[in-house]
């Protein structure tokens, strides 16, 4: 496989924090599921996310979920598979699978650069991580 094919492929079943916003934004139908732990999630996850755990994928699990509908997967990021686990599960059961490329959910102080900090932000709830920023200061 060349690069251009590897790279179109790869764009295929990933996505990112700014189209996933725009996606939503636009009241597409995608149901966004967070692959980390039951505990991960409650701390902060997405806004319309469910908590999936990878490990706990099945059909009685997702039974009630739309198959016609677009399932993106996350994680905490680049220390964190659960995203592809979790991906590759739903895929197994028949769900239409993408992907988010390198998120970082916790820890904004992390993220380096300001415009994927304000790419995150379009979809998290931004109040807890703005509290933490400033804290951080």
């Amino acid at each position: 496989m060349d690069q251009i094919n590897f790279y179109q492929a790869k764009l295929a079943y990933e996505t990112d924090s700014w189209d996933l916003s725009e996606a939503l934004n636009n009241g597409e139908g995608i149901i966004v599921i967070d692959a980390r732990s039951p505990e991960a999630y409650t701390l902060e996850h997405i806004p319309t996310a469910i908590n999936i755990p990878h490990r706990t994928m099945s059909e009685a699990i997702t039974s009630d979920l739309d198959k016609s509908k677009l399932c993106v997967t996350y994680c905490d990021g680049i220390g964190c598979n659960a995203s592809t686990k979790g991906a590759l599960n739903m895929a197994k059961l028949g769900f239409n699978v993408k992907l988010i490329f390198f998120i970082i959910v916790l820890n904004p102080i992390t993220i380096k650069t300001k415009h994927l900090y304000e790419h995150e932000n379009a979809i998290y709830n931004s109040s807890e991580l703005k509290n933490s920023e400033e804290t951080n200061k």
